[in-house]
């Protein structure tokens, strides 16, 4: 029994793949940047709301 054999054997019952995957992925972009982006967009969107309802009308 060649210790290559073994160590595929066991690999394979645990689940580690056999096979070099060189594909380069980019990370999960963090949950923090994620919530502080949406609340960011929000206080934005509420500030310029604040301003519209606040600027007197264009005369006539």
């Amino acid at each position: 029994m060649s210790v290559e054999f073994v160590i595929t054997y066991l690999g394979h019952m645990t689940g580690v793949p056999s096979e070099a995957y060189d594909d380069i992925v980019d990370p999960p972009e963090p949950i923090g940047k994620k919530l502080f982006s949406k609340a960011q967009r929000a206080a934005d969107r509420a500030i310029r709301a604040a301003k519209a309802a606040t600027q007197p009308p264009p005369p006539p």
